[in-house]
């Protein structure tokens, strides 16, 4: 091998995981031929160190976690928290786990926090354009949070840099301490995950606090009997107050005046694995709980963060027409234009105990296995709502309907309902796109 070759080689293996690397840009940077340059590539490529991936080039790869000594990527520290890649998926395979900047503050707070950092950093921010903007500037990706809108031009930017964006609905606190128990953890485990992975910050009131703080904060969140938490000055929590309370009596009141005491299925432990918490969020028929720990109240989780989490368990699995415990749906009858078709399912005493979660993950791969075949593609779960009219607790043959709602080129709203001869049991809606069908959209 050649000096030069060598030299460019040594090079390659030194450049972060995740960094694109190309003919002219080596010949450039490196002051060598073009030929070089290219026979260089080949023999990285030869050596594992890169890999050619169509429509994104050559990349750095992450042999073995040998850079983090974690061996987790980038892609799969975001999916661990429920987060979903937008922009570039490919190259955020091959990056290594990230230095994390919280992106709260100011540009310049911004641009300090990344030269203190060194190898590849994920930005975690809210809905801030200047901060998106000044992050893909520094060569950094994004984690947008609380829903945060990347836009049209920020995913072309992405693009065109080679940095991944990511969105999730929760918030950036939360995320931040995710992540960093992850990276602290080396690999994520495959065990049950838990409330605290999912849970929102915490919503409460002080029992001293007066009625008017309850309509500053939370008249926008809670309606009808839905509650919040009121705790004492040790965030242990005395009671809660509910909306229609709340509605009815003086700004001036107390909280400790009007509080009912704190009822039992009203709270979870952070500890709950969340396939637990479903099942009681269904039986209880509560759209929320607060959550804590040995300290007191540290969180907040409803339905919207079980749906997110279930959603989020489907789209970690290749594509397959099974559920979970080895359960195999079979495709019974399907229309001609594959607008609805009904499957069969046999849950029997050697497979498990039906649970909530059981009849969620059916429901899931009915849809993801009826989207993959009408749009040809792997698909992305974008937002469900779920309904159980009668809770399944027998063995015995079972049916799943799908039908498609309303079909646009970017997405399907989905219809399922798993049933026996007598009874509904689980009914939900499902929005499912082609994956990275947002970013295509945008070129």
């Amino acid at each position: 091998m050649s000096s030069k070759l060598e030299k460019v080689i040594e090079y390659i293996a030194h450049l972060d995981p995740g960094e694109k690397v190309s003919v002219r840009g080596l010949a450039q940077s490196l002051g060598v031929s073009e030929g070089t340059a290219y026979k260089s590539i080949k023999t990285a490529e030869a050596q594992g160190l890169v890999v050619t991936r169509p429509k994104t080039g050559t990349i750095r790869i992450n042999m073995a976690g040998a850079e983090t000594g974690s061996g987790i990527s980038l892609l799969e520290a975001a999916r661990a928290v429920g987060a979903v890649c937008l922009c570039n998926q490919d190259l955020a395979m091959w990056r290594s786990f990230p230095a994390i900047v919280i992106g709260d503050g100011s540009v310049r707070q911004l641009r300090d926090a990344a030269r203190r950092r060194s190898g590849n950093k994920l930005c975690v921010t809210g809905d801030r354009p200047d901060i998106h903007h000044a992050a893909l500037e520094l060569n950094m990706d994004l984690l947008l949070t609380g829903g945060a809108d990347p836009g049209p031009e920020l995913l072309r930017i992405a693009e065109r840099s080679g940095l991944c964006i990511f969105a999730s609905e929760q918030d950036s606190f939360t995320l931040f301490t995710m992540l960093q128990r992850r990276k602290a953890a080396a690999p994520p485990s495959p065990s049950a995950p838990l409330v605290r992975d999912w849970m929102q910050l915490p919503r409460y009131l002080y029992t001293d606090d007066r009625i008017y703080e309850w309509h500053r904060l939370y008249s926008d969140f809670y309606y009808d009997r839905s509650s919040v938490c009121v705790v004492d000055d040790r965030m242990q929590i005395c009671g809660n107050v509910n909306a229609q309370a709340a509605m009815t009596v003086s700004p001036a009141t107390r909280l400790s005046e009007i509080m009912d005491p704190p009822e039992q299925d009203s709270f979870v432990s952070e500890d709950l694995p969340m396939d637990t918490l479903a099942e009681q969020l269904i039986l209880s028929q509560r759209s929320y709980v607060a959550v804590r720990n040995a300290e007191g109240l540290n969180g907040y989780i409803g339905l919207s963060d079980v749906v997110r989490y279930f959603l989020f368990h489907q789209n970690r699995m290749q594509f397959q027409p099974q559920g979970d415990s080895g359960l195999t749906l079979r495709l019974d009858s399907d229309d001609q234009a594959r607008k609805s078709r009904m499957y069969t399912v046999e849950i029997t005493a050697d497979n498990t105990q039906p649970t909530e979660s059981m009849m969620v993950n059916l429901l899931l791969s009915a849809a993801s296995w009826h989207a993959h075949d009408v749009l040809g593609a792997d698909t992305d779960f974008e937002s469900g709502t779920f309904y159980a009219p009668v809770l399944l607790r027998e063995p015995g043959e079972y049916n799943i309907s799908s039908s498609i709602m309303k079909q646009t080129e970017a997405s399907l709203i989905l219809e399922l309902e798993l049933f026996s001869s007598v009874s509904s049991f689980l009914r939900c809606i499902i929005t499912v796109s082609p994956k990275s069908a947002r970013v295509s959209e945008t070129m």
